[in-house]
């Protein structure tokens, strides 16, 4: 892929992400503009820190978009905090057969566990950090 295909795909995603104001990771995987690229999904996208904590699983090409625009600071994934915002999550976007993370031990968790999470603009996602 070029890299100014890689930045008008990664333009296209921020402007998804700011009119909906977060979304749901799987929808970025099924975001039209990926239609013609290797989307064989192999890639979890996992905790830094937990590493038996995943994100959701990706394509390649999925994973490398996502993971340039959480390191440049344009977006962040913010964990669900409701059963609620779970559920939906679930009914709408899907998940993955996984039990939910939602208090990991100090230790980790000793098996893989999915945190559903939504992904936002990093200005929204450094607010909701702020005000922890």
């Amino acid at each position: 892929m070029e890299n100014q295909d890689l930045k008008e795909i990664k333009e296209k995603i921020i402007k998804f992400i700011d009119k909906n104001s977060r979304t749901f990771l799987e929808l970025i995987e099924e975001f039209p503009i990926l239609e013609g690229h290797e989307t064989q999904i192999e890639f979890p996208m996992k905790n830094v820190e937990h590493s038996n904590i995943i994100y959701w699983v990706f394509s390649k090409i999925g994973a490398k978009i996502l993971l340039e625009l959480l390191n440049e600071k344009k977006i962040g994934f913010k964990p669900m905090g409701s059963d609620l915002e779970r559920t939906v999550y679930l009914i709408d976007g899907g998940g993955l057969r996984l039990p939910i993370a939602k208090r990991p031990p100090k230790s980790g968790y000793q098996k893989l566990h999915w945190l559903p999470v939504w992904i936002t603009t990093y200005k929204n996602y450094k607010e909701w950090l702020e005000s922890k």
